[in-house]
């Protein structure tokens, strides 16, 4: 069997967390997978994880191989990489997750335009508004919004993303627009729900004062485009991205009111950004595509 098949298996195994997670990922059986596995561990002589009927983890030699592994695998891309350079071909797979409102407005339109162009490289486009585990689903990249938490994750950030506080007119007409963030006490709020203390929004004051008001949650949703509608629909007041509601407000179906003050819902300077796993090889595909991305996202 190709040494560098074994390698590959291996590693995909690692990430995956199971076989059948790396045979899906390869496209290849699970048996083919566990044979590999087995020859590799045959071959070295010794025993690479440890498995049991519910998970797997790898030996203390299982981890120094993993390493060393990584190192192979990204030495060869990067000697395949110069040939299709000095070609000026640039070919391969890039496997992208994205949160689904902002992937479709924003990310697959710049997918589409990069693979116009590129022809030779095909991109996985995952849009899911999961917090996606990207080593062990075997993502090169994903987009994430907000304030990053600390993490091993590489990250380059594309854009600043404003919050805005919004409701319909109708529902402003009937409860009175808020004066102050202490007047949301007062409202029907609708919520973002993947998030921490949910009730807790965070604001910075035109005198740069930083702040907090709890209020009263009448809706929450997983999804933007729902608490959009749902704000549109007079059920209550959002804090929404503006990505996803300045197409509303630009028709008047939603208004925005407590304009001078920064919403944000962990820290201030909420953003797009790219993350990239630390252990994964960042190809000449994937240095191109972020180039490319950040380039039509820096507006």
């Amino acid at each position: 069997m190709d040494r560098f098949f074994e390698l590959r298996v291996f590693v995909q195994v690692v990430e995956a967390g199971s076989l059948s997670g790396a045979a899906d990922q390869l496209n290849v059986a699970k048996s083919v997978v566990s044979r590999s596995l087995k020859a590799l561990e045959s071959r070295l002589g010794v025993q690479l994880m440890m498995r049991t009927t519910r998970r797997q983890h790898l030996t203390e030699a299982g981890e120094a191989f993993y390493e060393r592994s990584l190192s192979v695998l990204a030495e060869l891309e990067a000697a395949e990489e110069s040939v299709s350079e000095a070609d000026h071909a640039l070919g391969g797979r890039l496997r992208i997750a994205a949160p689904q409102s902002y992937g479709l407005a924003y990310v697959a339109p710049v997918v589409l335009e990069f693979i116009e162009r590129y022809p030779n490289v095909l991109i996985d486009l995952d849009l899911d508004d999961r917090l996606v585990d990207m080593a062990h689903e075997g993502f090169d990249m994903a987009i994430r919004i907000g304030v990053l938490e600390d993490s091993a994750l590489r990250a380059r950030r594309l854009s600043r993303v404003r919050v805005m506080a919004c409701a319909s007119p109708g529902y402003l007409e009937q409860f009175g627009v808020p004066r102050t963030p202490d007047e949301l006490k007062h409202h029907h709020c609708i919520r973002y729900s993947q998030v921490s203390r949910m009730s807790v929004w965070r604001y910075r004051d035109p005198a740069n004062r930083t702040g907090q008001v709890r209020v009263p949650i009448r809706l929450l949703s997983s999804s933007g485009d729902f608490m959009r509608e749902a704000a549109i629909a007079g059920f209550g007041i959002a804090l929404m991205p503006d990505f996803l509601v300045d197409k509303a407000i630009a028709a008047g179906t939603l208004v925005t009111f407590l304009d001078d003050h920064e919403w944000f819902e962990t820290a201030p300077g909420p953003a797009v950004h790219a993350v990239f796993p630390p252990t994964r090889h960042r190809s000449r595909r994937l240095g191109v595509f972020a180039d490319f991305l950040a380039e039509r996202l820096s507006g």
